[in-house]
């Protein structure tokens, strides 16, 4: 299997298969390192650039802790690496320091509402991506969550599939950013 790292200006590829000496074979290091040319951007294996530049950052609010570790194994599963929040005043704060890429909130929490978090997340970043995750979509739900500027609405019980749907289209969306 090769991989690629892709860097802005260039692209490298690994070897199918690292070679490790054999029996008593000495082993040589070069003696000088390869540089970056020409203030050219380097990746390393433990801290790749993903494909559109931007660190895959997930935040999670919501008061069931079921909720919560089943978006958290599903967006781990796709690179994501997660936050967690149990009411709204902590979800805010989260928000304001983590700067998550998607936020995944519930609308019936402790504290504040999901719309109301939604609304003040907002007044911090306009362009932040978030989708209201709830059981109770009735139709004021949904109406009140566009017109504060949702970016979606995922429906419990959460499935794989859609919460996958929702991140590619995410991430669709931010690589033409």
């Amino acid at each position: 299997m090769e991989l690629n790292f892709i860097s802005k200006n260039r692209e490298t590829k690994t070897p199918d298969k690292l070679e490790t000496p054999r029996n008593n074979e000495k082993t040589t290091t070069p003696d000088k390192l390869e540089t970056p040319r020409n203030n050219e951007k380097t990746t390393t294996p433990d801290k790749l650039e993903t494909p559109h530049n931007f660190e895959k950052t997930a935040l999670i609010i919501d008061d069931s802790k079921v909720n919560q570790m089943l978006l958290d194994v599903i967006l781990q599963s796709l690179g994501y690496k997660t936050f967690h929040a149990e009411d709204g005043e902590d979800g805010i704060s989260q928000f304001v320091s983590v700067k998550p890429v998607i936020t995944f909130l519930d609308i019936v929490m402790p504290k504040k509402t999901g719309l109301e978090v939604l609304k003040e997340i907002k007044l911090h970043n306009p362009k932040a991506v978030v989708i209201m995750v709830s059981s109770f979509t009735t139709k004021e739900n949904i109406h009140e969550a566009k017109r504060s500027a949702a970016n979606g609405f995922l429906k419990k019980p959460i499935s794989n599939d859609k919460v996958q749907q929702i991140v590619q289209s995410v991430e669709k969306k931010l690589a033409h950013v």
